[in-house]
């Protein structure tokens, strides 16, 4: 199942960035520890302006139409990349940055649902 994800909001005093994840039908609110300040300003947000999704899953730039949502190339359709497809990406791309270790963590997070 994929697991779905947006930042909202930092506490550089307490070293967290805090996180919306959606998993299937369940959403918790829940945050991710740093050993320092200077790891949080290494993970990189999503630009929404530039950066969309191939139809593959890979991240491309696009810069000539930064309010679209939609952009097709060669034929090619582009989508605009949310925060959680870019760090999907940066895990394939680059699996020891900041943004894959991210990844790495929401991912594994287990849902607890409970029964009545």
């Amino acid at each position: 199942m994929s697991i779905i994800y947006e930042p909202t909001s930092v506490d550089f005093v307490k070293k967290k960035i805090y996180f919306s994840v959606r998993n299937g039908r369940f959403k918790i609110d829940t945050s991710i520890d740093f050993e320092n300040a200077q790891d949080m300003e290494l993970y990189e947000g999503v630009n929404r302006q530039v950066h969309f999704r191939d139809e593959k899953g890979d991240i491309v730039n696009i810069f000539d139409c930064p309010t679209r949502l939609v952009a097709v190339r060669d034929g090619e359709t582009f989508i605009k990349a949310r925060q959680w497809e870019y760090d999907r990406w940066m895990k394939k791309m680059y699996p020891r940055s900041i943004n894959a270790i991210v990844y790495e963590k929401l991912s594994k997070m287990n849902f607890v649902t409970s029964t009545v």
